[in-house]
């Protein structure tokens, strides 16, 4: 869950927003009627305040955490941020919400950047890049158990437990 946002207008444009223009804004291959439908499953889903199968309530996330880089944790853990492969990404969001691909890599993929970016920034102890999970959509931890394995190997011996 990128934490400070809606997951609806600052991930993607709103088509009926003043200054919207499908020429600048949309690839190719994506109209404003699937920019719409695409806004609307992702409110649905992943909007603060959408029921989840996890019981959470995500509904005070960007005011709790407004940046993805602070405010920095004081007692300077080890930390690792693992994100998803940007094409695997694309193509699981495509399969299971029909977002088109371009759409995601140029929005949905960017934010996620950003977010990962400033993630790394929280700790001055451990990679400070994101780490990519190669062939993994977004929950790497299904995906590639052995890269999420390898890393925690790491971790501990970078902490020298």
């Amino acid at each position: 869950m990128i934490a400070n946002s809606d997951f609806l207008n600052s991930v993607w444009p709103d088509p009926d927003a003043a200054g919207f223009s499908a020429a600048d804004a949309l690839p190719a291959d994506v109209d404003v009627d699937e920019l719409r439908r695409v806004r609307a499953v992702f409110a649905k889903v992943f909007a603060p305040s959408a029921p989840n199968k996890e019981g959470l309530d995500r509904s005070g996330l960007p005011e709790l955490l407004p940046h993805a880089d602070s405010p920095k944790i004081e007692w300077d853990p080890v930390v690792y941020v693992v994100g998803h492969d940007p094409d695997t990404f694309a193509e699981g969001t495509e399969k299971a919400f029909g977002a088109p691909k371009s759409l995601v890599m140029r929005y949905a993929q960017r934010n996620w950047e950003e977010y990962n970016e400033g993630l790394t920034r929280l700790s001055k102890k451990g990679k400070s890049e994101v780490v990519i999970a190669e062939g993994c959509d977004h929950f790497v931890q299904r995906d590639g158990p052995e890269i999420v394995a390898g890393l925690i190997r790491e971790m501990i011996a970078e902490v020298g437990a």
